[in-house]
């Protein structure tokens, strides 16, 4: 199983150049800052006129892999200031190029520790730590989704947030 440190041994370039041009590969799922990938299942309900979302791991890959067939980056916007999380860690979240996608970055010392992007989560625009070494973001939906720091990839969404 895929396991993250919170300083990055070998920083992939290509990801570190897509992330400082405010791009992030296009796909549903987890992008580590060494290049590895966790690809996401993303499925959207509503349930008594709210959303619910169920996201589960599908596989691990490589952005060299992911480049190898699609490559497409995205575009994504920054909508909070980062939240600086303590021990040279930040986040951030905001929007992608389309109205109904949302991403979620955490940077370690500067360079992108990993970023979570969903096309139907819709754009995160509040961030706070949460109990546990927990990054909880806020989707415009009003759901949170709370992400474990270092394991983003085992992401759960709670659509009560009252």
């Amino acid at each position: 199983m895929l396991q993250l440190t919170r300083s990055l041994s070998r920083p992939n370039p290509r990801v570190q150049a897509s992330w400082r041009q405010g791009k992030v590969p296009h796909f549903s799922g987890i992008l580590i800052g060494d290049g590895r990938i966790v690809v996401m299942d993303e499925v959207l309900l509503m349930a008594d006129g709210r959303p619910v979302h169920h996201v589960t791991p599908i596989c691990e890959s490589t952005v060299d892999s992911f480049d190898s067939f699609s490559g497409r980056d995205v575009d994504v916007e920054p909508l909070v200031s980062i939240l600086d999380l303590g021990e040279n860690i930040q986040a951030v979240c905001g929007e992608g190029a389309m109205g109904n996608e949302g991403f979620v970055a955490v940077l370690s010392t500067g360079l992108l520790w990993w970023s979570a992007f969903f096309v139907t989560s819709n754009p995160f625009y509040k961030l706070r730590l949460g109990e546990n070494a927990t990054l909880v973001a806020v989707s415009t939906h009003e759901v949170e989704w709370v992400f474990p720091l270092e394991a983003p990839w085992a992401v759960i969404s709670r659509t009560d947030t009252a």
